[in-house]
């Protein structure tokens, strides 16, 4: 599609934003994925403070999909969103963008109640790859839920820091049981590339 034809199409679905139904919209937030121009950025951004959180969380999704590296302060805003959908998602949009200043926020929600924000956190964490997550990844190895343990460990791995293999190690007695075998491959494959 033409450039021009993007942003005629982005200004007809910006004035549905406000008429459509809840479907209509996340339709809209899904489509919107597909260019990286800043009119459909702009646009995915209003819809992150949509009523619906399936709205909300489609709109995560697409700005992590578009490569939306100005829309980092509005998906960290949404880590804080009632809906734990919302916070996955926009965990997992902060991960695909890969910014290192989301670390501090997406270590705050691995302090979530709920473990699927959890998991997000911990595997967007990964995918961002910088050492100073490891202080926030290492209580998870900890964790109850085998989800977020185990994407604790896949995140330490790939965390660029000459420590991992040691905390792993280290964390390996206290883990849940059902990491200590990840953690013992992590550990060894850490080891091997050393």
């Amino acid at each position: 599609m033409r450039e021009g034809s993007w942003a005629e199409l982005i200004a007809a679905l910006s004035s549905l934003e406000a008429q459509g139904s809840e479907k209509h919209r996340q339709t809209i937030a899904d489509y919107l994925r597909r260019t990286d121009s800043p009119e459909a950025t702009s646009a995915l951004q209003r819809l992150m403070r949509d009523p619906s959180p399936k709205v909300r969380t489609t709109a995560a999704r697409s700005l992590g999909r578009q490569g939306a590296m100005g829309a980092v302060p509005t998906l960290v805003e949404a880590l804080a969103d009632s809906s734990p959908d919302v916070r996955c998602w926009a965990a997992d949009a902060l991960g695909e963008l890969g910014d290192p200043t989301a670390v501090e926020a997406l270590g705050q929600l691995t302090k979530d109640e709920e473990w699927p924000p959890r998991a997000y956190a911990a595997r967007a964490l990964g995918e961002i790859g910088h050492a100073t997550a490891a202080p926030w990844l290492a209580p998870l190895l900890r964790d109850p839920h085998r989800r977020v343990c185990l994407n604790a460990v896949n995140a330490l791995e790939r965390l660029d820091s000459p420590n991992t293999a040691e905390l792993l190690a280290n964390a390996e007695s206290d883990a849940s049981p059902a990491c200590r075998k990840s953690i013992r491959r992590a550990v060894s494959r850490l080891q091997k590339r050393r």
